[in-house]
């Protein structure tokens, strides 16, 4: 266990001490509730279809116009940085949602409720452990 405490303590002060870290956690953080935003959709009724491509469509937008504002304060650069990736994977994650509530919608409307449940609940769980577990594995890459 000492091996592991002395890893997390490595990590969480490169993180800190990192020169990026502010810029980093001031784009990470606000993102990351966007996503959480259309994360929500799974808990409205799958008959519902335009209240649940609403809030997917308003984080979509969201994180383009929050990209170009980010990308103001960030150096131009010819190739993909930590921060473009993360906006990318939460741009992937967002439309997902779309393709999710497109998907339970059909169920839904083929007499397939229990399917699209099933769909549904999956998705509660499943998206936001595979965001945060890209965010956090491109946090602990960008660090090594």
């Amino acid at each position: 266990m000492p091996n592991i405490t002395r890893m997390i303590r490595f990590l969480l002060s490169r993180t800190i001490n990192s020169s990026n870290s502010i810029t980093q956690w001031k784009i990470l953080l606000p993102l990351s509730l966007i996503v959480m935003i259309a994360w929500t959709v799974f808990w409205i009724d799958h008959a519902n279809l335009a209240g649940r491509i609403s809030p997917s469509v308003t984080c979509v937008l969201t994180i383009v116009a929050y990209q170009f504002i980010a990308g103001q304060d960030l150096p131009k650069v010819g190739y993909l940085t930590y921060i473009d990736i993360v906006f990318l994977i939460s741009f992937l994650f967002v439309f997902s949602t779309f393709v999710i509530n497109i998907a339970g919608f059909i169920l839904h409307r083929n007499n397939k409720t229990e399917r699209a449940e099933k769909l549904n609940h999956r998705s509660k769980i499943i998206y936001p452990i595979v965001y945060f577990a890209c965010v956090i594995g491109l946090i602990v890459f960008e660090l090594a």
